[in-house]
């Protein structure tokens, strides 16, 4: 987890489904001091609302169901850029 901390990555999309390693990489990256303030995305083909719930209650910041809508991704990750830069201000 320090080396992607050191990298200074400001978005990290996870997963291709709400398994347990998709969860599992998200918790580490919120428990571990280098990497917690990193947004996660959550790619996954799982759209049902418990999906959604597990997702968000595992500390992504939000998710985005495939097949991607590029349009909605773009959205999504703009926005939390934008969150990113306002708390930096």
């Amino acid at each position: 987890m320090q080396q992607i901390g050191a990298k200074k990555l400001r978005v990290a999309i996870v997963g291709t489904g709400v398994n347990g390693s998709t969860l599992l990489a998200t918790k580490l990256l919120k428990e571990d001091s280098s990497t917690k303030d990193i947004p996660v995305i959550a790619c996954t083909a799982c759209i049902m609302s418990e999906d959604g719930a597990r997702i968000l209650e595992a500390s992504c910041a939000g998710y985005i169901p495939k097949p991607v809508d590029i349009r909605q991704f773009v959205k999504l990750v703009a926005s939390l850029l934008t969150s990113e830069a306002k708390e930096g201000s």
